[in-house]
C-alpha cells in the first residue's frame, strides 16, 4: 500500500518538475539567498511583473476597490507553458517582493494570496528558460472578498498576459479581468513589465570575483567637475580623458563619467541626452543659432565632426570640440590605470506626464550589453563600479554579470514616476530586493537628517545598519570640512566637483 502511494505521488510530481522546471529553479531560489554564483542569468530570462501604486492599478467595473471597507482583494501570479498540453498553472517559480525596507527580498507567494494595497509597489519575478519565453503566459488571479451583513461572498477574476515577444523589454499592459465563472469582462488591471535577457556571446559575463572599490573614498565628478574649469590654465572640460588624468594626479582616487550609445551603438562619454549644434546649410539655421538634437541620432564620426556647445555661456576662445565625445574604450585605454572609474550609464527615465527625458533609442538589453562588452574587454582589474538613475537598468546590470558592483543613483526628483526613487527608504528597499551593493543618493537629504540629540546623521546610520554601501554626490559637497565630516560619519564614497581644490586645499589623509 505504501509503495503504491509513493509511486502515485512521484507520478504526479515528476511531470510538474519537468514542465515547470522546478528542478532548475535553483537560480531564483539561491538568488534570494545571496548566492552570487547562481544569480547571474545563464540560458534563462528574468521576467518581472510590477503593480505600481495608484488607484487605477486594479479596477473593477461597478465596484469601488479602494474605498470600500467591506471589500478586500488578494491576488497571485501564475505561469503556464502554452505548448505543453499537460501543463497546469503554477506559482512555484514566481516570487514576489514588496517595496518595504528589510522586507523586500523576493519570497514565495503565500497560498492565500497577497493582500492588495493600492498604495504599494509589488514586483513578481520569474526566471524562464530562454527557449520557453515565447510559450509562457502569465495569469493573475484576484479573489474578491465582500463582507456585507455578516455574509462573506467570494468571487474570482483572472487576467491573462500573453507570452512576451522577442523585441519586448519594458512597458505597461492593461489586462482585462474576466469572471472565472461567466468569463465576462468585469474589470482591468494595469501591469508594468521588465524582461532581462542574458548577455550575448561577445564576452563572458562570469567572473570569479567582484572588483573591489572598498579602499576608495573620493571621486572626481566628471573628472575635474561640471562644465569647463576656467580657473585652470588648461581649462579642462568635463568628461574628457585630460580632465580625468588631471583629477587623478591631483587628489582623486576615482573619477565619475557618463556614458551612452551613439547611433552606431558605440559607448560615448557625454552627460546630456541632447547635443547643441548648428547645421547652417542643412537646417537653414541662422549663423550661430544652436539647435538641440538627441545624441542617439549621431554616429560617433558625426559627433566628433560637429560644432557643439554644451554650455550656453562657453567662451568662444575655448577650444573644446576636439576633445569632446571620447569613447569608453579610449577612456579605459588612456586614463591612468591606477585611477578607479564610476561608470554612470545614462538612459532616459519617464516623467509624471508620461513623457521621457529624451527619445528612446536602442533597446535596453542591447544598450546594457554594448557597454558591458567594452568594460569586460578593456576594464581589466581597474577598480570600477556601475551606477544609474534607471532602476531597471541597475537590475539588468546586477543579473547580467558578476564582476562589477552596482550602485542605484537617486535624486528624489519631483517628476519621477518610479517609487524606487521616491526616498532613501525606498531606494534601500529596492537595493535589498535586487542584492545591489550600494545606493548613491544626492547629499542634500543626508545633510538635513542630522539629529540634535547625538549629532549623528540619521540616514547615514539607517543605510549602514543595513550593510549597504553609501556613496554621495551633489553640489553641497563643496568644502574640505564637509568631506571629512561625511567620511568620519561612515559614508563610503563621495563624488564631487573641483576635487583638486578641495583635496589639496589642506592636508588630506585617506583613512
Amino acid at each position: 500500500m505504501k509503495l503504491n502511494l509513493v509511486i502515485m505521488i512521484v507520478s504526479i510530481i515528476l511531470p510538474l518538475i519537468i514542465v515547470f522546471g522546478l528542478a532548475s529553479s535553483t537560480t531564483i531560489t539561491t538568488a534570494y539567498n545571496n548566492d552570487d554564483n547562481d544569480v547571474i542569468l545563464q540560458n534563462k530570462v528574468a521576467i518581472q511583473l510590477r503593480l505600481y501604486p495608484g488607484s487605477s492599478t486594479i479596477k473593477l467595473f461597478n465596484q469601488n476597490v479602494d474605498n470600500n471597507e467591506h471589500m478586500n482583494l488578494t491576488y497571485k501570479v501564475f505561469t503556464q507553458n502554452l505548448l505543453d498540453k499537460k501543463s497546469t498553472t503554477t506559482t512555484t517559480t514566481t516570487k514576489y517582493s514588496r517595496l518595504i525596507p528589510d522586507q523586500s527580498s523576493y519570497i514565495r507567494q503565500p497560498e492565500s494570496g497577497i493582500v492588495y494595497n493600492p498604495k504599494e509597489f509589488v514586483s513578481f519575478w520569474s526566471n524562464i528558460t530562454t527557449t520557453d519565453v515565447s510559450n509562457t503566459a502569465f495569469i493573475i488571479e484576484i479573489r474578491i472578498n465582500n463582507n456585507n451583513d455578516d455574509e462573506v461572498q467570494q468571487n474570482t477574476v483572472n487576467g491573462y498576459i500573453r507570452p512576451f515577444d522577442a523585441n519586448e523589454t519594458n512597458g505597461f499592459r492593461k489586462i482585462p479581468l474576466l469572471n472565472s465563472s461567466s468569463q465576462n469582462v468585469v474589470g482591468e488591471i494595469e501591469v508594468n513589465y521588465l524582461i532581462i535577457r542574458p548577455t550575448g556571446d561577445d564576452f563572458n559575463p562570469l567572473s570569479d570575483h567582484y572588483i573591489s572599490i572598498d579602499d576608495i573614498q573620493v571621486a572626481g565628478h566628471r573628472g575635474t567637475g561640471t562644465g569647463i574649469r576656467y580657473d585652470l590654465p588648461e581649462k579642462f572640460i568635463e568628461n574628457t580623458i585630460s580632465a580625468f588624468n588631471y583629477a587623478c594626479k591631483n587628489g582623486a582616487q576615482m573619477i565619475e563619467l557618463d556614458v551612452q550609445l551613439s547611433l552606431d551603438r558605440i559607448p560615448v562619454i557625454y552627460h546630456d541626452f541632447e547635443v547643441q549644434t548648428n547645421f547652417v546649410n542643412r537646417h537653414k539655421c541662422k549663423k550661430h543659432e544652436m539647435i538641440k538634437i538627441p545624441l542617439k541620432d549621431f554616429t560617433l564620426h558625426s559627433l566628433q565632426q560637429i560644432s557643439t556647445n554644451f554650455m550656453p555661456h562657453v567662451s568662444k576662445n575655448v577650444s573644446m570640440f576636439s576633445q569632446s565625445f571620447e569613447t569608453l574604450e579610449q577612456v579605459l585605454n588612456y586614463t591612468d590605470p591606477n585611477c578607479g572609474i564610476d561608470v554612470e550609464i545614462k538612459y532616459p527615465s519617464q516623467k509624471k506626464n508620461l513623457q521621457y527625458e529624451s527619445e528612446l533609442g536602442v533597446e535596453l538589453n542591447e544598450y546594457v550589453d554594448r557597454i558591458l562588452n567594452i568594460l569586460f574587454k578593456y576594464g581589466g582589474e581597474r577598480p570600477m563600479f556601475i551606477t544609474s538613475f534607471h532602476a531597471d537598468l541597475c537590475s539588468m546590470i546586477r543579473l547580467k554579470q558578476n564582476k562589477y558592483h552596482v550602485g542605484f543613483l537617486t535624486s528624489a526628483k519631483h517628476w519621477s514616476t518610479d517609487p524606487r526613487d521616491f526616498s532613501i527608504e525606498s531606494a534601500v528597499a529596492f537595493a535589498q530586493s535586487m542584492m545591489i551593493k550600494a545606493i548613491v543618493p544626492v547629499v542634500d537629504p543626508i545633510l538635513t537628517s542630522k539629529t540634535t540629540t547625538n549629532g549623528r546623521y540619521k540616514y547615514i546610520d539607517y543605510v549602514k545598519q543595513r550593510k549597504l554601501g553609501l556613496y554621495l554626490w551633489g553640489n553641497k559637497i563643496n568644502s574640505h570640512q564637509i568631506v571629512m565630516n561625511l567620511l568620519d560619519n561612515g559614508v563610503d564614497l563621495l563624488i564631487f566637483d573641483r576635487i583638486d581644490k578641495i583635496i589639496n586645499e589642506t592636508t588630506f589623509i585617506i583613512h
